[in-house]
């Protein structure tokens, strides 16, 4: 993480350097775009989160200005070239940051749910076969808790809300089971 934050802060110097070279000063409305750069790249550099909707603003604001040179300078000036150029750079340190844990949305699908029903409601059934038959109830509950503070892991990481609320609502049902 630490590394992809270094690289995020490269880009956005890299980016807020370009926009401060001689043909894009002229600019008026690219130094709005390299001051809220520079804010950025301090809010990066002090430890902070920046979230992908605040690089993709930058990306839209550099858009914009990139509009407008097209109309002043042409399509295939050196201007338009280098803008175009450091509004990919963002673009791509935006999908970059998009990929974190973090920003990754909570998602939900038919097949989680399959699949949560198939990791839990067996150890239930085998779960109950083995305390009929006689085993220690205690080293059951405790090996079943073990296993579903593992699915709950896996959910977690994976953003999965099905599975975790299985893995919650198990260790719930093992409860009332260590309570008989």
């Amino acid at each position: 993480m630490h590394k992809s934050t270094a690289q995020l802060v490269s880009i956005l110097r890299q980016v807020s350097l370009s926009l401060n070279t001689e043909p894009l000063q002229q600019c008026i409305s690219l130094r709005e775009i390299t001051e809220e750069t520079d804010k950025v790249v301090a809010r990066l550099s002090g430890g902070k989160r920046v979230t992908p909707a605040q690089i993709y603003r930058l990306c839209a604001l550099l858009w914009m200005a990139r509009m407008k040179a097209v109309e002043v300078y042409g399509r295939h000036s050196d201007v338009v070239m280098s803008l175009e150029r450091q509004t990919d750079l963002l673009e791509a340190a935006g999908n970059v940051l998009k990929q974190r844990w973090f920003y990754r949305p909570w998602g939900s699908s038919k097949a989680s749910v399959i699949l949560t029903g198939i990791l839990v409601i067996p150890v239930f059934l085998v779960l109950s076969g083995l305390l009929n038959a006689g085993y220690p109830g205690l080293l059951c509950i405790i090996v079943s808790g073990c296993y579903f503070s593992g699915i709950a892991a896996c959910s977690l990481r994976a953003k999965d809300p099905v599975g975790l609320c299985w893995s919650v609502f198990s260790f719930i049902l093992l409860y009332l089971l260590l309570k008989k």
